[in-house]
């Protein structure tokens, strides 16, 4: 069985690196199979049931064909394990998310293997190898490598599909939310509700914030400007830090109605909380929009205007391009899924 063991492992990396032809090409006969390995013909038929076992080759006929590229390894009760890798598990967010993903992969029979990077690469790359290690199928990953980082991706010998984040040099499945055109959106409802000044706070984590980026490009497209002293990043971890950046935002000379843009809901939230606090009104003097829409939203006062995301839709998709990927083998493609977010317009931005 050692003998065994070790000639899988061999195989699996050979596979793997495409040693043998892609998916659907034709594979080594057992005689052809046990003169390249140095083996009797016994062990060679039983190293053709293992890898017929886990997945990696399939007979039809006389003939064995390449049926994976990558393993299809089976643990607790036979269900496959999928690694899920998202970016902090205190966020409301990517709490539903694991959720929806856990529904979604319950539904081909498999288990979802949870860890959170928290904004830190290296911590996300000992997740990946752990998982791997541990013998997942495929894994979520909601990347937070830089570019200098992202060359790792490429030594994870199990599909992955990328949630959130497109990289820019490596060929993987993708998922991801239209955020660029979501805050155009926000930015249009904020002129259209007669805000004559624009902020925006955000995360100072964020490596390339597309809110941002679409929240100034509808403004300046407007002809409306969006000033660097309006541009707050701010740490939400740091609780007293992110009070103070957004108090020296909300403390600068006032005049004409402000549009507050958010990274997040629940940086809305403490922009609402200080505005209250220093009797500034909203939506009268400031309007206030969010992202995520999550729970806390209806309960402010006023609720908030937000873009809800599509969860379950991410979800459902990643689901199902990791089970395709499981079961074609091999095909990274450098496909991305947009899926569009809905603005959900509340008082917090009433038209005054």
């Amino acid at each position: 069985m050692a003998k065994i063991d070790q000639l899988f492992s061999e195989l699996s990396a050979e596979f793997a690196g495409a040693a043998y032809g892609k998916v659907g090409d034709k594979f080594l006969t057992v005689r052809e199979l046990a003169l390249r390995k140095n083996v009797s013909l016994k062990t060679a038929f039983a190293i053709f049931n293992v890898l017929k076992e886990h997945g990696l080759i399939v007979k039809e006929k006389k003939n064995y064909f390449i049926n994976s590229l990558v393993s299809v390894r089976k643990n607790i009760g036979g269900m496959r394990l999928i690694g899920c890798i998202v970016t902090t598990l205190g966020s409301p967010y990517f709490a539903t998310l694991v959720r929806c993903l856990e529904e979604a992969v319950h539904q081909f029979g498999a288990c979802l293997l949870v860890a959170s990077s928290e904004y830190d690469f290296q911590r996300e790359k000992e997740r990946i190898e752990a998982f791997v290690a541990r013998g997942v199928s495929g894994i979520f990953v909601c990347p937070w490598a830089d570019e200098s980082e992202e060359e790792f991706y490429r030594t994870v010998s199990v599909p992955m599909v990328m949630i959130g984040r497109k990289l820019k040099s490596i060929q993987q499945k993708t998922v991801i939310v239209n955020n660029q055109s979501a805050a155009q959106r926000v930015a249009a409802h904020l002129i259209e509700s007669g805000c004559e000044r624009f902020a925006y706070v955000g995360q100072s984590v964020s490596k390339r914030d597309e809110r941002l980026f679409g929240f100034r490009a509808e403004l300046t497209e407007q002809g409306r400007e969006l000033p660097a002293e309006n541009i707050i990043h701010t740490d939400y971890q740091n609780h007293q830090k992110s009070l103070a950046d957004i108090e020296a935002l909300l403390d600068r000379e006032r005049g004409g109605r402000l549009g507050i843009f958010c990274y997040h809901d629940l940086f809305a939230s403490r922009v609402m909380m200080l505005c209250h606090k220093k009797g500034i009104k909203v939506p009268g003097e400031v309007a206030v929009a969010g992202f995520d829409d999550l729970p806390i939203a209806e309960e402010l006062s006023p609720p908030l205007t937000t873009v809800r995301y599509p969860v379950e839709s991410i979800a459902r998709i990643a689901a199902e391009s990791l089970y395709t990927l499981l079961k074609l083998g091999g095909g990274y493609e450098n496909t991305c899924s947009y899926v569009n977010a809905e603005l959900v317009v509340r008082e917090s931005t009433k038209k005054q």
